[in-house]
């Protein structure tokens, strides 16, 4: 064989009880490829999309996880959320007021059989502990605030009772509980009880992923994150559980010295969530993912997108350019990608689309060993090339893979390279390889690759053997 058949899904063994093999199996960065995943001592591409964000609260929850896994996804978003229609809190109520000494079991087993679902299903799931949102935009219907509480009031703890905007002139409160900044000693004990008692549940699993925080501001102070990093991976030692935990900040400038706070930190924060790079559109969105590469470079981590934009909303700039973000965190070396849910127009979530882009996606995967893959940062491939007409990538067995996100053509150096290549074509958008399309390429030469037609395409060269 020319090489090992990379498969996108591994088989998910179910573990209940803690062992060393447990932590061995585990999801963990690739040994041999820091840059992508591993589970059960192999490499795994995460790829996904879904309705919505808590997907623990949701109805049709294994109806949803069917069809995830039915396209080839593997990778699931769960924030802790409560603030849809149908959602249940974390604590219960008695009285018109939230009891924050008696945990509400319905939501949290709701959120222990979307960890069974998932594992059995062979779909990895990134958790989200605080979910932003629900204390800014939504704060007045939260059961955190002191008006809907039983314990908490502005005068035991430093919570605020009115509204919180989303905008950079606010700071709240919840968010600098930690020692270091307020060190709110009542509201802080009371977080980590909520933290503890998720973990009793999440650390029984090996295909979890922890986030600390969705998309939290730039006025907040790091000091959060890098306190909550090391309370949960003290947790899971104690439990004797290795997990991989990240930070995920608002800024959409990847340059911008808030995220500096996770990635010069790789002990603090084991892998990097860079989301918000897709508000970023076009040759811009490739270029911030090839910073962060490059500046990791010495400590290569996974980067995860658990969030791509593309929807409804204008500032997400449309479906289009979801889709176009979606393939170029594949080819550019993310390990991982996700279409934000569609619910709210910030995504295409599950949606038809979604699921042939998805399928797209397992299907190459497939056929091309991303995990041996070096994306062609500079596209130097490529001579004439147009900004964002064209992105290249090649692996270590020097197969090539190009992506158009709206058809083209541009000159492919293939100088120095295979003798021959087999060349396919990939319909993105219907999940087809196109058979007619099929050419065999002499290597060592320059040549003319076109795209079929307008639209989303890949090529992929495949060295053929004599």
């Amino acid at each position: 064989m020319k090489r090992n058949i990379v498969f996108i899904v591994l088989s998910f063994f179910y573990l209940q009880v803690f062992s060393g093999d447990f932590n061995n199996n585990r999801i963990q960065p690739y040994s041999e490829n820091p840059y992508y995943w591993q589970y059960n001592g192999r490499p795994v591409f995460l790829i996904g999309g879904s309705s919505q964000d808590n997907l623990f609260q949701i109805e049709n929850l294994e109806e949803e996880l069917d069809l995830i896994q039915s396209v080839g996804g593997n990778y699931v978003r769960n924030t802790m959320s409560s603030r849809d229609v149908g959602n249940v809190a974390p604590f219960e109520k008695s009285d018109g007021l939230y009891d924050p000494d008696t945990f509400n079991e319905e939501y949290w087993k709701r959120l222990e059989r979307f960890l069974e679902l998932t594992a059995e299903r062979n779909i990895f799931v990134q958790i989200e502990i605080w979910a932003f949102h629900d204390f800014t935009g939504y704060w007045p219907e939260n059961s955190w605030n002191p008006s809907n509480n039983k314990l908490f009031t502005e005068y035991n703890t430093n919570l605020k009772t009115e509204a919180y905007g989303n905008n950079r002139t606010y700071v709240h409160n919840f968010f600098h509980s930690v020692p270091s900044l307020n060190n709110d000693v009542l509201l802080l004990s009371y977080q980590k009880r909520f933290v503890d008692k998720l973990l009793s549940y999440s650390l029984k699993y090996d295909h979890v992923l922890y986030c600390i925080t969705n998309e939290i501001f730039s006025q907040y102070s790091t000091d959060w994150g890098w306190y909550w990093a090391e309370y949960l991976k003290n947790k899971a030692d104690e439990s004797g559980v290795g997990i991989e935990v990240t930070e995920m900040y608002q800024e959409v400038n990847l340059e911008h010295d808030q995220h500096k706070a996770s990635l010069d930190f790789s002990e603090t924060f084991t892998f990097l969530d860079m989301s918000q790079n897709s508000f970023n559109c076009d040759q811009e969105h490739w270029d911030l993912l090839q910073y962060v590469r490059h500046y990791i470079r010495e400590s290569p981590r996974p980067i995860n997108h658990t969030k791509t934009y593309g929807g409804q909303l204008y500032w997400t700039s449309g479906a289009n350019h979801g889709v176009e973000r979606f393939w170029r965190n594949i080819l550019g070396g993310a390990a991982s990608t996700r279409f934000h849910r569609a619910y709210g127009g910030g995504g295409i979530g599950i949606s038809e689309r979604a699921q042939k882009n998805i399928l797209s996606a397992s299907m190459l995967a497939k056929e091309y060993n991303f995990f041996s893959s070096i994306p062609d940062n500079n596209s130097d491939m490529l001579f004439e090339r147009e900004p964002d007409e064209a992105y290249p990538a090649k692996n270590g067995d020097n197969d090539i893979v190009v992506y158009f996100p709206d058809g083209g053509q541009v000159i492919l150096n293939l100088t120095g390279l295979s003798p021959r290549y087999r060349l396919r074509w990939l319909n993105i958008e219907s999940a087809e390889w196109i058979d007619s399309r099929e050419r065999i390429i002499e290597g060592g030469c320059i040549f003319e690759l076109a795209a079929p037609f307008k639209g989303n395409w890949v090529a992929l060269l495949s060295c053929k053997e004599e």
